[in-house]
C-alpha cells in the first residue's frame, strides 16, 4: 500500500455544463417538442407542465399533406383519475380510454 503512485489527470477540454433546475425538469424547449414524421405529428410535453396531465400526443394523418387527421393518440401521467391513454378515431367517431389499476 505504501508503493501507490499518484497520477494527476489533465484538465477537462470542455467548459463545465451549467443547467438550472427548471430547464432540466422541462425536458423540452418552450415546454413542448414537436416532431413531424411522414404522416404524423408527435407532440411531447414535460410532466406536470399541463393541468390535464398530457405528456404526449400523436396525430396520425391519412394523407401526406397532413390535412386529414385519422387518429389522435394521447398519453397521460400523474392524473387523479388514473387515465393513462386516450385514442380517438376521428373517422369512426370512436374514443377508447385506458386507466391504470
Amino acid at each position: 500500500a505504501a508503493d501507490r503512485t499518484r497520477m494527476d489527470m489533465p484538465p477537462a477540454w470542455s467548459a463545465r455544463i451549467r443547467l438550472d433546475r427548471e430547464r432540466l425538469q422541462a425536458r423540452c424547449p418552450a415546454a413542448q417538442r414537436l416532431t413531424t414524421y411522414h404522416t404524423a405529428h408527435l407532440e411531447q410535453f414535460p410532466p406536470y407542465s399541463r393541468e390535464d396531465g398530457l405528456v404526449e400526443r400523436m396525430t396520425i394523418f391519412s394523407d401526406i399533406e397532413m390535412e386529414d387527421a385519422y387518429e389522435v393518440r394521447e398519453s397521460y401521467r400523474n392524473r387523479k383519475d388514473k387515465l393513462s391513454s386516450r385514442t380517438v378515431n376521428q373517422r369512426e367517431g370512436r374514443t377508447v380510454e385506458t386507466f391504470e389499476p
